[in-house]
């Protein structure tokens, strides 16, 4: 999985059946179309990924890698700027371009990111007697949950006074793109925890800097 702006451009494209949408506005042709998702893209690549204390699971024993590793409630930190930078050169003319661009990536920052069991790794330091932290922790195959094209729909529309079925198909695919092809990584020491004495549950598992790709 991985993020591509011209694939992302072409199924929202194949998607709108018009050339106006409800509110008789212009849908953006093509070259518009591609800076807009181009911007959604970007801003998705520099925003950065966090898992608080206990967010992090996973099975420890002594000496051993980490075992049934996963992740949960991550939290996405992100900005429209990169979207904005985009759509402003290439729309220019759009008086709601900004709003509209703000209220989407918000949207998209309420996503939640998890690691299936298995995907966060480490190497656990505890003994028999003593625990010891995970080192060398990273995650990697992280999915973005919970975005719908309804609910964007809905963000934007109150944020800047436009809705229509077009904009509900639009959101969906960007939505459903992002869901499916967006995959979040932890470098190697970002996911951190404590092993306990003798092995069990990985304690107070948290990571930090995670990247979406």
């Amino acid at each position: 999985m991985a993020l591509d702006s011209t694939e992302l451009t072409n199924k929202v494209l194949d998607a709108i059946s018009q050339n106006v949408d409800g509110n008789g506005l212009p849908i953006p042709a093509p070259t518009e179309m591609q800076e807009y998702c181009s911007g959604i893209v970007a801003a998705l690549k520099s925003a950065v990924v966090s898992h608080a204390p206990g967010t992090i699971t996973g099975t420890t024993a002594p000496g051993a890698p980490l075992s049934n590793g996963a992740g949960s409630a991550g939290i996405i930190v992100i900005t429209p700027a990169p979207m904005i930078a985009k759509t402003t050169k290439a729309m220019p003319d759009s008086p709601k371009i900004i709003t509209e661009n703000t209220a989407l990536i918000q949207y998209i920052g309420t996503g939640l990111v998890a690691f299936a069991a298995g995907n966060i790794t480490g190497n656990c330091t505890s003994t028999p007697i003593n625990p010891g932290p995970l080192v060398n922790g990273a995650g990697s195959a992280g999915t973005i949950m919970g975005l719908t094209g309804v609910a964007c729909a809905g963000a934007v529309a109150a944020a800047t006074g436009l809705a229509g079925p077009e904009m509900i198909t639009i959101y969906t695919v960007i939505m459903d793109y992002i869901s499916q092809n967006a995959e979040v990584s932890y470098a190697a020491g970002t996911v951190q925890g404590t092993c306990p004495a003798g092995g069990g549950p990985l304690a107070g598992g948290f990571a930090s800097g995670g990247v979406i790709s």
